[in-house]
């Protein structure tokens, strides 16, 4: 199965219709990730394709620590699409450039899995507020302040492992999707 090409681009609303891009850009087809579903892409022989391009879509600010944009659309193009081409007519609206198959897809979407349930499960060694709530609303003696404050620590010990975890994954996730086309 030959890998299809993707383009995460930015500034969707001041980008042309689809017809108007395929012949800008002299390719045979380019499909939006909103019409993954319909049969003018079927070409994208991807499994889940719309489930994809959400997660690529939603993910890619808080892999490499951006501001959160919405303003983001993932785009597929069929092979003989070329980045200069693309660089050279939308140059500000480009944010990603990879290739990926159903291999890559099942495997990007593995890691978003695990991130997203390491993420959830950090959350709960995230408590240090409500260990202080607690303290401040509660008479306790010096033992049991001392011992409810030991939890703050022993907490971050376990946070930070989790968080260490859920880093590989994330890494993973950005080998993927900073891939570049051939």
């Amino acid at each position: 199965m030959a890998k299809i090409k993707f383009a995460l681009l930015k500034d969707i609303h001041s980008l042309p219709e689809i017809s108007v891009m395929k012949k800008t850009l002299k390719v045979k087809q380019i499909c939006a990730a909103d019409k993954f579903k319909n049969k003018t892409c079927d070409w994208i022989d991807i499994e889940h394709k719309d489930t994809f391009a959400f997660e690529i879509t939603s993910d890619f600010d808080s892999l490499y620590e951006k501001e959160r944009s919405w303003n983001k659309k993932l785009y597929a193009f069929s092979d003989d699409a070329n980045t200069t081409m693309l660089s050279l007519i939308y140059p500000n609206n480009i944010v990603a450039f990879f290739e990926a198959d159903n291999l890559d897809a099942s495997e990007y979407m593995n890691a978003h899995w695990a991130r997203d349930t390491l993420d959830r499960f950090a959350k709960t060694y995230d408590n240090d507020a409500q260990i202080d709530f607690i303290l401040d609303k509660l008479k306790f003696n010096k033992t049991q302040i001392n011992k409810l404050n030991s939890f703050k620590l022993q907490n971050k010990k376990h946070y930070d492992y989790v968080m260490e975890l859920r880093n590989t994954y994330s890494e993973k996730m950005r080998k993927i999707i900073s891939s570049g086309w051939n």
